[in-house]
């Protein structure tokens, strides 16, 4: 059923929200024939293309259906959560900062006069567009739950923030679960290394004997003390069922000397015997080609590097600076559980 839209139809819908329109959230990929009946929909109604207005839902599945039926569609972002992709302000976000501030106002002097802490909670689902837009402007303090952290990912770099927007200053740091004794940040940051870890293809690797158990993902510098320590202690790890992946990292540059070792070692016929002599302190055969150390340098960056080494297990879990065997196993067992 169609319902032609002409000014006296709409006259005085200013003021009203969108759904006054009585559509509802249908998925057509989760109906039964739901791509089919719309393009038989179009057929019978004799439309050229359609004019989709809505979030990123409504959007995204807009998309799809461009794609594969051959839809011609213009899509207008609107939704207050501000999560359209390529989109720096969708329709109807500052109608709703403005009306989440005029809120946040009126509470004030109830607040101040019976001298309480009152919770005003907004929409947004995991953007937090509103929140934050609100918090920077608000004097007042922002709290998002851990369910809903803002989450910024710069390549592997990925910084958890439970903001605390007070006088236009966020604060960011770690999220303890104080019941749970979990670190709620460290755990969603770990997922995400992992992810980045499990797409690595160039590094030295030092597989388990027999089964492999666990990994170390280790970043390290030839000439570096406590790395070379750690290696000493590699073949133990390896009895024990851990595959250790080395990403080099120069810690006095791309040019220096220990970065034309990581390149003669990564460049070698043997790299497992090339490493080992290496981290000896012995010569080894001088070798140019193409290599990732400046790769691995990235990725390292992107980790948060401080100091080598810095070891990452298969899980994510970041083991900064070196651990004797028993401590390691410790960690690499507590992981897995």
């Amino acid at each position: 059923e169609l319902e032609q839209l002409t000014i006296d139809s709409t006259r005085g819908l200013l003021h009203r929200g969108g759904t006054m329109l009585g559509t509802s959230r249908v998925d057509p990929y989760r109906e039964e024939n739901g791509t089919e009946r719309i393009k038989a929909a179009m057929g019978i109604h004799d439309l050229d293309g359609l004019i989709v207005i809505g979030g990123e839902g409504t959007l995204s599945a807009t998309n799809r259906l461009a794609q594969d039926i051959d839809l011609p569609v213009v899509g207008i972002p609107k939704t207050i959560d501000n999560d359209v992709d390529v989109t720096e302000l969708t329709i109807g976000f500052s109608t709703a900062v403005d009306v989440a501030t005029e809120a946040v106002d009126r509470l004030h002097s109830t607040a101040e006069s019976h001298n309480r802490v009152m919770v005003l909670e907004v929409m947004g689902l995991s953007s937090l567009a509103i929140a934050l837009a609100w918090a920077c402007v608000a004097s007042s303090v922002a709290l998002f739950h851990e369910a809903y952290l803002a989450v910024r990912r710069r390549s592997a770099n990925v910084e958890l923030m439970m903001a605390i927007a007070m006088f236009g200053a966020l604060i960011q740091g770690d999220i303890i679960d104080q019941a749970a004794e979990i670190n709620l940040t460290e755990q969603a940051e770990s997922s995400m290394r992992a992810a980045v870890f499990a797409e690595q293809k160039e590094f030295v690797r030092f597989p388990a004997e027999g089964e492999s158990k666990y990994v170390l993902n280790v970043f390290t510098d030839i000439d570096c003390g406590y790395c070379r320590r750690l290696h000493d202690e590699v073949p133990e790890l390896n009895e024990k069922g851990v595959e250790v992946r080395y990403f080099f990292y120069p810690r006095a540059g791309v040019m220096s000397d220990s970065a034309r070792k990581a390149e003669s070692v990564w460049c070698g016929d043997d790299q497992q015997e090339l490493m080992d002599e290496a981290k000896a302190g012995n010569h080894i055969p001088r070798k140019r080609c193409d290599n990732p150390i400046k790769e691995h340098v990235a990725l390292a960056h992107e980790m948060g590097l401080r100091g080598t080494p810095l070891i990452f297990t298969g899980k994510g879990t970041k083991v900064n600076g070196y651990r004797p065997v028993d401590q390691m196993m410790t960690i690499l067992i507590g992981d897995d559980q």
